[in-house]
């Protein structure tokens, strides 16, 4: 069996369309938001795109939202093989989402983890700093 790859980008908004088909994902690229005061609380959409993942079961989906203060909030969803039976092996999935209500505790760094079936495939990192 082929390693599981993944990638996993997190944005306040990520729009998504079909065009002739194909569907594309829009999302507001860099890593730091700001925001007036702390603790506060963001909705954030995510992308996560994975390949090589066995056709023939579900699979669990999971991200981790490890904190400056030490906690952790995490999101999971379960990707039925139904979703994914006519596709090939090397092709690639590409899932998105909404993270509701994330609780930021105070400015710092934001690691987000991406798992599938426990295993970690990618970390986006964002920065939450307070306006002036």
């Amino acid at each position: 069996m082929d390693e599981l790859l993944g990638n996993l980008w997190i944005s306040p908004n990520v729009n998504k369309r079909t065009v002739n088909g194909t569907t594309y994902y829009e999302f507001q690229a860099g890593s730091t938001i700001t925001s007036s005061a702390f603790p506060t609380t963001f909705n954030l959409s995510f992308i996560f795109t994975m390949s090589n993942l066995d056709l023939q079961r579900s699979h669990v989906i999971k991200i981790v939202v490890n904190k400056p203060d030490g906690s952790t909030a995490n999101y999971s969803e379960i990707i039925s093989k139904e979703k994914i039976m006519g596709l090939d092996r090397t092709d690639s999935i590409t899932y998105s989402g909404i993270l509701e209500h994330v609780k930021i505790t105070k400015k710092g760094i934001y690691t987000f983890t991406g798992y599938v079936d426990d295993i970690n495939l990618s970390e986006y990192k964002m920065l939450f700093i307070e306006e002036p």
